[in-house]
């Protein structure tokens, strides 16, 4: 029955984990009309799996002396396990095509830490068909070239990963710390591994020419900043903003 129950457990991860859902809940006892997102749909594929309602029926009476696998530590073994899982995966595909590129970006997460984002890109050595993965995210107040040469080193070394002889390509925004030709990401990587060609991100380039070919029509400039306080003043009140939208209509 404990494998049956692991088995749901893990399809309910898989299902939170592709949805972005948060697992916690500010109040998890089994007495809670809201016991958090993964509690809550354990509760309900309780409703039509015969062994995971019998083992919540067990939890419920013998409290913490029944093996559970639901506390908030088991939930983060359950999603290392499949990130683990996941990350091999794509080990296994890259060491069968031996050739592999990576794009690195960095931004703020909503309690504004820097988180450093790895993306693998390979080709399927069968159809051609390109995937791109998600590798790895780190945290780093600093972002200098060297800074992110070292984290990269870490991430290949604890993945596996033979990246001075396999890493065919890099791709990052145009950013110096990451393009510089002497101190930047993309140097440092090419000093280990010279085939490793840099392609500046053409999105982040065709951006910069955009804002570059806005900012000199004057015009342009005047229009967007008449907009954006017109949206301000009609916004920055609930009056104004009410007013607006019953006169709009």
């Amino acid at each position: 029955m404990n494998r049956q129950v692991l088995l749901e457990l893990i399809d309910i991860v898989i299902y939170m984990g592709r949805h972005n859902l948060a697992f916690r809940g500010h109040y998890e006892d089994w007495s809670s009309n809201s016991r958090g997102n993964f509690k809550d749909l354990v509760m309900l594929m309780s409703k039509n799996s015969g062994p995971l309602a019998e083992h919540i029926n067990c939890i419920q009476q013998n409290g913490k002396r029944e093996t559970s696998f639901i506390s908030w530590q088991r939930q983060n073994q359950l999603i290392e396990a499949i990130a683990e899982d996941i990350s091999f995966q794509i080990r296994s595909f890259i060491k069968t095509v031996r050739m592999f590129s990576i794009s690195i970006d960095t931004t703020f997460d909503a309690s504004r830490n820097e988180q450093i984002s790895f993306i693998i890109r390979y080709a399927d050595e069968v159809t051609g068909e390109v995937h791109e993965r998600l590798l790895a995210v780190k945290e780093s107040p600093i972002t200098s070239g060297k800074k992110l040469y070292d984290i990269f080193v870490n991430v290949m070394e604890a993945e596996n990963l033979n990246w001075k002889e396999e890493l065919v390509g890099q791709s990052y925004d145009g950013a110096s710390n990451m393009r510089g030709n002497y101190n930047g990401l993309q140097a440092h990587i090419k000093e280990e591994s010279p085939q490793a060609l840099f392609v500046w991100c053409h999105s982040h380039r065709l951006a910069l020419v955009v804002k570059q070919a806005v900012s000199c029509n004057s015009n342009a400039v005047d229009l967007f900043g008449n907009l954006e306080t017109l949206y301000v003043f009609l916004w920055c009140s609930k009056k104004k903003s009410n007013d607006f939208q019953r006169n709009s209509n």
